[in-house]
């Protein structure tokens, strides 16, 4: 969904912000500037994704419970505005 949606890269840490999992990032989605990567895994490098981090781990329960993927759709949805992909084949 980080690829679909137009989320901020270097955004403050709102607390007005949700998160639909628990995971594991190492503080890999702080940039060095101290925002926080909103896209996190992702970075966009001149209108193309790359990885900025791998997959390190998700803990089923926690602060924010079981990952919910419908609950974080439509949360973007209602938040963010969907990024022009007709450029992709």
């Amino acid at each position: 969904m980080r690829v679909v949606f137009e989320l901020p890269e270097h955004a403050s840490n709102d607390a007005n912000w949700s998160s639909f999992g628990c995971w594991l990032t190492m503080k890999t989605e702080y940039n060095n500037d101290g925002t926080i990567n909103r896209a996190w895994p992702i970075a966009w490098n001149h209108g193309n994704p790359c990885l900025v981090s791998g997959c390190l781990g998700i803990q089923g329960f926690g602060r924010y419970g079981r990952y919910g993927a419908a609950d974080e759709f439509l949360y973007f949805r209602s938040k963010c505005a969907f990024r022009d992909l007709s450029s992709f084949k």
